[in-house]
This record gives structure tokens, C-alpha cells and sequence, in this order.
């Protein structure tokens, strides 16, 4: 009984999951992880329902967990090219793998942390591009413009700015 209930229960997160308009896989995935991009052109505007092709044209934010400046960007907009194009895998939904981990897929230096992927999903020849009402959801935000802010695991990375001095001398077992 409690295999079924398991089962169930992943079903459901499963299903709760794909009924978003985007997402990510692992849900908690940072910029050293492999993540999977997926697109459910069934949610939002719908104006890429039943497309022969999908793009997504995307980056990555790097300058604050709730910034929005594009960098590192991949795609070139209006064209079909290959680049971004995601993969069917249903009916009108699709996914991109992000390989071998979000950094080396855009190329951003060890130095930097990876806070979000910035993207918009368009139709090939980009006349077309898949919106929701601009906000902030569980999984990021959708600006004004339309650009799609999918956050990455804020766990993936720390930042050490205290204490100041440069030397910290503890016993073992100190709180």
C-alpha cells in the first residue's frame, strides 16, 4: 500500500509539475548541475500550440538572485537555426538539456554565480512567442516584457562575507 501511495504521489508532482507553462529538472537544480528546460505550449498564451518548432532563445542572470540582465545569451532571434531548438516530446510539450551543467553550457566563468536562466520561447521564424501574465510564480518571474526568469537552486552556491579579519581560530566542536 504505501508503494502505491508513493507512486501516486509522484504522479502527482509530476502531473502539478507539466501543468506549468515552463519548469526545470531537477526543480532544484544550480548552475553545476545538468538541467532539462521544459515547455508546455498547452499553458500561458497558447500561440505555440501544435508548432512544428520550438526555439528558445536564453541566457543566464548573474549579477543578483533577482536581477534581470541577460548575459551569456544563445540563440539568434527570427532564425532557425538550430540553436536553442528545443525537442518534442508530446503533445505540445518540449525540452532542452542544459549538458553537461548550466556553466558550461553558456560558458560562464567559475568566478561568477548563476542565479537565474533568462529565456523567451518563440516559434522559429519568431513571430510568434509563448507569455504568461508578467508576475512572480514559484518557480520565477515574468517581466513586462515578457521574459521568462526560471530560478536556479539558491543553495548551488555560498558566499563567505563575514567575518572580515582574515584569520578565525576555533577549538573543535565550537559553535
Amino acid at each position: 500500500m504505501k508503494k502505491i501511495g508513493l507512486l501516486l504521489l509522484v504522479w502527482l508532482m509530476h502531473f502539478g509539475l507539466s501543468a506549468q507553462m515552463v519548469y526545470i529538472d531537477p526543480a532544484t537544480g544550480g548552475g553545476e548541475d545538468e538541467i532539462t528546460l521544459f515547455f508546455n505550449a498547452a499553458q500561458g498564451n497558447k500561440e505555440l500550440v501544435g508548432a512544428s518548432s520550438v526555439y528558445v532563445h536564453h541566457g543566464v542572470v548573474t549579477d543578483n538572485a533577482n536581477g534581470t540582465a541577460w548575459k551569456y545569451v544563445k540563440g539568434n532571434w527570427g532564425q532557425d537555426d538550430g540553436i536553442g531548438k528545443m525537442t518534442k516530446i508530446g503533445t505540445d510539450l518540449w525540452q532542452l538539456k542544459l549538458s553537461p551543467n548550466v556553466r558550461s553550457y553558456f560558458g560562464v566563468p567559475t568566478a561568477e554565480k548563476i542565479y537565474r536562466i533568462s529565456c523567451v520561447i518563440r516559434s522559429a521564424d519568431g513571430s510568434k512567442k509563448a507569455t504568461m501574465a508578467a508576475g512572480n510564480y514559484g518557480w520565477g518571474t515574468v517581466t513586462t516584457n515578457q521574459d521568462i526568469y526560471i530560478n536556479l537552486n539558491a543553495n548551488a552556491w555560498i558566499s563567505i562575507d563575514a567575518p572580515a579579519s582574515s584569520q578565525l581560530i576555533a577549538s573543535a566542536g565550537e559553535k
